[in-house]
């Protein structure tokens, strides 16, 4: 029995098609944007985040490239957060997953209570006695975050990344001087700039 040349091609078509999984068939039309899932609700996990420790944000995505939102969560000390705004100047999409991937600048203002006794090398050298302390009871911070941001077309998303925290109300912090005061550890400005990483995973709808 002999196969025709014309049905040789065919077959290798219906093979491909059968071996090629759900999430492997290219998404037709134009790319994807992450205005078409605008409400983008996520958990955050933190060191020096916009929420602190760990919190929730919500957007709102006017353009595939800008987001509004804001978000809440606690800093240890007490609730910490405030609005952002997120700009997506680079946005590239995996037409076979499904997902859009984008290098993203969160610039914010992040509001809540400041206690401050220095950096992990500063609690590992200095006894709590010996640390100088700033509080305050209410902050400003100017935050911004950079990092990678990725969105299923079905909704799931992550963002990680690095972030950077400016005082923007140092007159407004309280020095408490070490009870054993040590050479470096006596009142003097508060810090004033905080670096920090972030995770964070949510759902768009």
């Amino acid at each position: 029995m002999t196969l025709s040349t014309t049905a040789l091609p065919v077959a290798a078509e219906v093979r491909s098609e059968v071996a090629m999984l759900p999430d492997e068939v290219p998404l037709p039309g134009p790319r994807p944007e992450f205005s078409d899932r605008p409400i983008h609700l996520m958990a955050v996990l933190g060191l020096g985040s916009l929420v602190g420790f760990v919190g929730v944000t919500g957007g709102y995505s006017v353009h595939d490239r800008v987001e509004l939102g804001g978000g809440v969560g606690y800093n240890g000390e007490g609730v910490m957060g405030g609005p952002y705004v997120r700009l997506r100047p680079l946005v590239s999409a995996n037409q076979y997953s499904h997902t859009l991937h984008a290098f993203a600048v969160d610039v914010g203002l992040s509001m809540g209570r400041l206690d401050y006794d220095g950096g992990p090398i500063t609690r590992m050298t200095f006894m709590p006695e010996e640390r100088t302390r700033y509080r305050s009871d209410f902050v400003a911070w100017l935050q911004t975050e950079l990092g990678w941001e990725m969105l299923k077309v079905e909704g799931f998303s992550m963002r990680a990344g690095y972030s950077g925290s400016l005082l923007l109300n140092e007159g407004n912090v309280d020095c408490e001087p070490a009870a054993l005061p040590d050479e470096g550890q006596v009142c003097g400005h508060p810090p004033k700039f905080l670096l920090g990483v972030f995770f964070s995973m949510g759902y768009a709808l």
